[in-house]
């Protein structure tokens, strides 16, 4: 994969639209479009920022493969999921759709998990109203 490709492809792992990125990294949004198209040779300090985005360094960026550790944003009903990860274990083929379902899947379960809480939460309140009440009836 060439580096315009790896970048793409992170960004879209982590759910972020051209615009988004175009932003983060601090230029217009064509100019970023035409570094996913590899329509531009980048300077180091244009890839230090974008890997910096990303959360890695320069070196980390040029070396990516599909073993990284993805941190994404998923906007819930419930509020933010935050720092949604996934990992390949080794057992997953080389596609970027596999990797993208694994993702994906492992963004399921977190959400699922903060939809848990949210009950167990509202549990504990009606528990305490209830315990309230049957200390002012004693």
């Amino acid at each position: 994969m060439q580096l315009h490709e790896q970048i793409k492809f992170i960004r879209t792992i982590k759910g972020w639209s051209r615009e988004q990125m175009a932003e983060k990294v601090g230029i217009s949004v064509n100019g970023y479009g035409k570094i996913e198209r590899g329509e531009t040779n980048l300077q180091v300090s244009r890839l230090e920022k974008i890997a910096e985005v990303f959360g890695t360094d320069l070196n980390g960026l040029v070396n990516f493969n599909e073993n990284m550790v993805f941190n994404g944003q998923n906007n819930q009903q419930n509020g933010y999921i935050e720092n949604c990860k996934i990992a390949n274990q080794n057992n997953y083929t080389d596609s970027a759709k596999d990797l993208k379902m694994e993702l994906e899947k492992s963004c399921l379960l977190v959400e699922q998990q903060v939809k848990e809480i949210d009950y167990l939460k509202q549990q504990i309140t009606d528990l305490r109203e209830i315990n309230s009440i049957l200390k002012e009836n004693l």
